[in-house]
């Protein structure tokens, strides 16, 4: 392989890399970001609210502006699909809240084997298959790992959030059975003394 083509290949491969993107919604506000993509390529792509309460609103557009996917009311997901043509894919974040979120993205669009359009099929050995194989296993799971650590991140806070209700609630039930305990002690003694002047 001529080092120009070596050259070529790897600058692809560092161009064609999995992006992770963290974008602030401010309250009522839609952020929307594209990418382009050709027939029958793969899309597919993860995000995660990572800060804020309120759920989103996310849809994805293809080229003509005609909605692809929609995803109302979610906290987090991921998806993929193939592109039905070529041209820009629009993903638009919205926020339903009333409070700034984050979000954090990935997304990835097009056959990870696009070197064919740099160099003739023949200049690919079977080792610079398998390290593409690799890579994109590598990506795919870095990919998984973020997405799998951001909801856990949001089931954390769904569960110290409930822990911390069920604590005050506790304290409250306890205080007003000792309160309900003092009043019909009081109660009763006071029936008692009542007798006695009798």
């Amino acid at each position: 392989m001529s080092p120009l083509l070596f050259l070529l290949y790897v600058l692809h491969l560092w161009s064609n890399t999995v992006n992770g993107i963290t974008c602030l919604l401010r309250p009522g506000d839609e952020e929307c970001f594209f990418d382009e993509s050709n027939v029958g390529e793969e899309v597919h792509g993860t995000f995660a609210v990572t800060h804020g309460e309120a759920p989103i609103n996310v849809k994805i557009f293809d080229s003509t502006d005609k909605i692809v996917l929609e995803l109302p009311e979610t906290m987090e997901n991921a998806y993929t699909f193939k592109a039905m043509q070529s041209g820009a894919y629009t993903i638009c974040f919205k926020s339903s809240g009333s409070e700034l979120q984050t979000i954090e993205f990935n997304l990835h669009m097009g056959d990870d084997v696009t070197v064919k359009n740099v160099m003739k099929e023949d200049h690919l050995t079977l080792i610079d298959e398998s390290v593409q194989s690799l890579r994109r296993g590598v990506s795919e799971l870095s990919e998984q790992t973020k997405y799998h650590r951001n909801r856990l991140l949001r089931h954390k806070k769904t569960t110290e959030s409930t822990g911390s209700r069920i604590t005050w609630w506790s304290l409250l039930q306890g205080t007003i059975l000792v309160s309900l305990a003092l009043i019909q002690t009081w109660i009763i003694k006071n029936l008692f003394d009542k007798k006695r002047t009798v």
